[in-house]
């Protein structure tokens, strides 16, 4: 048909995935969605939507086959990657392959992945019966213990006990959270959290951010990022090295990467890793940090342009902090106050909720509440920052009352 324009696939379509949408229609291409959500937003801002689990990889291809697109991305969506391998094979598209999806997506055989290659991962055990022997992997130096599906996304499913502690309700929740219903029960590791984000160009590390992470109080989810780490180089070096290895085993040299990885005196623990873009507002912290936003490289890869090899400027100091909230309750605010709050060190406020609607608590990402996009010296002038422009704009959690019967 003449005139018509270049199309992308991009998916899912929830909040995480709108800038990717926003980047290919600025470069004058029309984006296919799908997801399972018909309310999540990118069906209203995509050129063409449909209503398909990210899961159904045939249907997914049944619905595909009658476009013709130029190429296909998943950002911040790990349950999404399988279908992404699947697509790009069939269609002989940029993709990840099956079998390195396989491997990274699932926990238990990323673990196996890690011994198998001499990198440090925690003691673990695959728990599928009611009373496991927890003696034969951790020993009396383990005190606590992490609980996780094998398959999921974020930080959902995730529990963290003591190594004593019963495990029946914590196996339950993470075997309800996983997509295979298996569980992984690790030994907790202690340390300093961060994220990788950024590219791999030609096996090496190109364009990419190290954020310190900031964990929730209860120490699964992540409320935020700051930059640059503090981090050694020598640690610095060791991830770079470890992260190289790891995707170049299947022969994935080029392309988005997001990692998560903690460092203590032992050295170096990555915790997942995945060949996709990250969440968490980590896209705009991206932009905000290198003054080039994640979303222009990952199209520039997919469609065969160039990326630097490296970055080629001095990481600005800055953060993305979600709003969340510790119990249920009704959000209040100042939306005039906001709309006009002005501070040379705020590039971003985004609220998800209008003033008076119900909040949830926080669990994991699709808990929160808003973002904050700031420049800032460290993690506490972060925080000071975040705290005096709440107060300014009136911004509170009004907690549900609990109903007391008689």
């Amino acid at each position: 048909m003449s005139g018509e324009k270049d199309k992308i696939v991009i998916f899912p379509a929830a909040q995480y995935q709108i800038p990717l949408f926003q980047a290919a229609q600025a470069r004058g291409l029309e984006v296919i969605t799908f997801d399972r959500e018909p309310k999540n937003p990118g069906h209203k801002v995509a050129e063409y939507a449909a209503v398909i689990d990210v899961r159904d990889a045939e249907q997914v291809v049944t619905y595909l086959s009658d476009f013709s697109f130029h190429a296909i991305a998943v950002p911040c969506s790990d349950i999404s990657l399988q279908t992404l391998a699947l697509i790009g094979e069939r269609f002989g598209l940029k993709a990840p392959s099956a079998q390195l999806v396989e491997q990274f997506t699932n926990k238990i055989a990323f673990r196996r992945l890690q011994s198998d290659h001499g990198l440090h991962c925690p003691p673990h055990l695959e728990v599928d019966v009611a009373d496991p022997d927890l003696d034969q992997v951790f020993n009396d130096d383990t005190d606590r213990l992490v609980v996780k599906p094998n398959q999921s996304s974020g930080s959902k499913g995730i529990s963290i006990i003591g190594r004593h502690s019963p495990l029946a309700g914590p196996v339950a929740y993470a075997k309800a959270n996983s997509l295979d219903g298996r569980v992984l029960v690790e030994a907790c590791v202690d340390g300093a959290h961060g994220t990788f984000e950024g590219f791999l160009v030609d096996g090496k590390i190109g364009p990419h951010i190290v954020t310190k992470r900031i964990r929730h109080t209860d120490g699964i989810g992540t409320v935020g990022h700051v930059v640059p780490s503090d981090f050694p180089k020598t640690d610095l070096d060791s991830l770079h090295s470890s992260l190289v290895t790891l995707f170049s085993l299947f022969d994935y040299r080029s392309g988005p990467v997001d990692a998560d990885f903690i460092l203590n005196d032992k050295g170096l623990t990555i915790v997942e890793a995945s060949p996709r873009l990250g969440g968490n507002a980590l896209s705009r912290l991206f932009e905000v940090a290198t003054c080039e936003a994640s979303e222009d490289l990952y199209l520039d890869w997919l469609f065969d342009r160039d990326l630097p090899a490296q970055n080629t400027i001095e990481i600005r100091p800055s953060a993305a902090l979600l709003l969340t909230s510790p119990v249920p309750g009704k959000l209040r605010f100042n939306d005039a106050k906001m709309k006009s709050f002005v501070a040379d060190w705020l590039i971003h406020i985004e609220l998800d909720y209008a003033d008076g609607d119900d909040v949830r608590a926080f669990k994991d990402g699709r808990d929160r509440i808003g973002e904050l996009i700031l420049l800032c010296d460290d993690h506490a002038d972060g925080l000071r920052k975040r705290d005096w422009l709440l107060e300014h704009i009136e911004y509170e959690i009004v907690a549900h009352q609990v109903a007391h019967g008689s």
